[in-house]
């Protein structure tokens, strides 16, 4: 008679076991390299935040404003594609929502001259100082999670997401819709709502529409996967996480 060879019951346990070791090692490295991505982006807003104050008290300007730059930020020349601001105190033209980032479509606009004073000056890395591509990694920042940085100032603003307390230089993490340089188009979802609410939770109050972070969907819309739970506005959508759903602003103080 042939004796037939199969698994035993307890060579199956130990294979389900190890299965369910490998699983849960790789869900358990994905929790972690997004925590460190989480991480990171905290960091990014923080030295955008510090950067500017070193910038300021170095050079007596606003990085992306300052009229001198090609006297005093080093290596800003025409040859990098570094041009000075118009002085105003401001960087970039006011804009009424800060989900338009309209200046973002020449090189020699505030708004990109920011990110390459700021280069040029050795306060922060992650974009190719001569390089005139509005392109994340490029002439703008890219972010961890996605997509990148874009900076905006953003005045005359009275509700919601825009409220009077949300006025003034505002970093948006966001994707872009077809291009950076596209001019009049809301910026693209990136983050989904737990890597937004996550963020807001470390940085601030953990409310998308308050505080000195606040989140939205595409277009400043604010009832959508990012920030209605349950068919309530204002809390971020955690239970279903929808992949992208959020843009991120922070407002710099």
């Amino acid at each position: 008679m042939n004796k037939k060879n199969g698994f035993t019951l307890v060579e199956l346990s130990i294979v389900m076991i190890i299965i369910g070791l490998l699983i849960g090692g790789v869900l358990k490295g994905q929790q972690l390299i997004n925590n460190s991505r989480i991480a990171r982006t905290i960091g990014d807003l923080k030295s955008f935040q510090s950067g500017i104050n070193i910038f300021l008290d170095t050079y007596g300007n606003l990085p992306g404003d300052i009229p001198s730059a090609t006297t005093l930020v080093p290596n800003c020349t025409t040859a990098n594609n570094c041009v000075g601001g118009n002085g105003n105190n401001k960087i970039g033209v006011e804009e009424l929502v800060p989900w338009h980032y309209r200046e973002n479509k020449a090189i020699d606009s505030e708004t990109l001259q920011f990110w390459k004073h700021m280069a040029l000056a050795d306060i922060i890395g992650g974009i190719d100082p001569g390089s005139s591509a509005m392109e994340w990694g490029k002439a703008l920042p890219s972010g961890p999670l996605g997509g990148g940085y874009t900076i905006a100032d953003v005045r005359g603003v009275t509700v919601g997401l825009d409220s009077a307390d949300f006025q003034g230089t505002i970093i948006r993490v966001h994707d872009c819709p077809v291009n950076c340089a596209q001019i009049e188009s809301a910026p693209a979802t990136v983050l989904t709502s737990n890597n937004a609410a996550s963020i807001d939770r470390k940085m601030d109050d953990g409310q998308p529409l308050t505080g000195s972070i606040r989140a939205s969907g595409a277009g400043g819309n604010q009832n959508d996967p990012c920030t209605a739970k349950n068919g309530t506005d204002g809390v971020y959508n955690e239970n279903d996480n929808v992949d992208g759903a959020c843009v991120l602003y922070f407002k710099i103080k």
